[in-house]
């Protein structure tokens, strides 16, 4: 595993604004290239390293390309689902982005429109700043943990942006639980393990959701909780998890420990839990 020494940034409240806004410029184009293929059907299917869970299009490169075109401004690593083999990581005291260019490639292949774009700004291997935006639905969320804010986003017709702040709705003991599960699992049928984590609720409700979107519910207070039983990748929930904790919300391992964005051996996140 190579070192090297990366430019440094400095970011405060204000300067986070102003990155949270490019961000989610940076998602709206990139998410145009990626509408263009899921509207004309021009992506091609292949498969990396031959593995049939982990498909690959040209919409992932293409926005891959595109997204870190724009980081590049930055001067500091990018690191994302389409580029880690690059194996060159940062320290602990880097800042670097941490990027899913298309999360939910199987979303976007069986023509479910809640595939998303990721984006995280790490720092001390923690998420300080994050977006997630699905395209075809032109909606998403951006959390800033400087200024402990979460907004949620629209794109309308004429190509502007509405932004209001949202926060999570915590769970009470007498309402019915919402609970959120990836839909490709769900549609397997739900395993023992979910039902030994939903017996803690008198009453609970299962919503199928596709990729990073989850997060964007948990935020809204569209939904109270996200068990993974799964693996997952930390490109998959870096900028989600910063759009649920800027909202008041909360993500953890199955042991109740944070998560450090620090397993460049495999890139292989724990087993999370994600809760309003």
């Amino acid at each position: 595993m190579n070192q090297q020494q990366f430019q440094s940034i400095s970011i405060d409240t204000d300067q986070g604004i102003k990155l949270c806004e490019h961000l989610m410029q940076i998602c709206i184009k990139a998410g145009d290239a990626i509408s263009r293929h899921y509207q004309q059907h021009l992506s091609e299917v292949s498969y990396k390293n031959g593995d049939l869970e982990s498909p690959l299009t040209q919409a992932d490169l293409d926005s891959n390309q595109m997204i870190e075109e724009e980081l590049a401004i930055y001067g500091i690593p990018i690191l994302s689902e389409e580029n880690h083999q690059r194996n060159v990581y940062p320290s602990q005291d880097d800042y670097f982005w941490l990027i899913d260019p298309l999360d939910g490639t199987r979303d976007f292949i069986k023509r479910n429109p809640e595939f998303t774009i990721s984006i995280a700004l790490i720092y001390r291997f923690r998420p300080v700043i994050g977006v997630v935006y699905a395209p075809e639905l032109k909606d998403g969320c951006v959390g800033n943990l400087l200024a402990k804010q979460a907004f949620s986003f629209y794109v309308d017709d004429k190509y502007q942006i509405s932004t209001q702040v949202n926060q999570t709705q915590t769970y009470q003991e007498h309402q019915k639980a919402k609970i959120l599960m990836s839909r490709i699992e769900y549609q397997k049928g739900l395993k023992p393990v979910f039902f030994s984590y939903a017996q803690q609720f008198p009453e609970y409700e299962v919503i199928p959701c596709g990729s990073a979107y989850k997060f964007c519910k948990i935020a809204r207070g569209e939904a109270h909780f996200y068990p993974r039983f799964e693996n997952i990748m930390l490109w998959d929930i870096a900028g989600g998890e910063a759009v649920v904790e800027a909202a008041g919300g909360c993500m953890r391992t199955i042991d109740q420990e944070v998560i450090l964005y620090n397993r460049f051996d495999t890139f292989e996140a724990p087993l999370i839990r994600v809760k309003a």
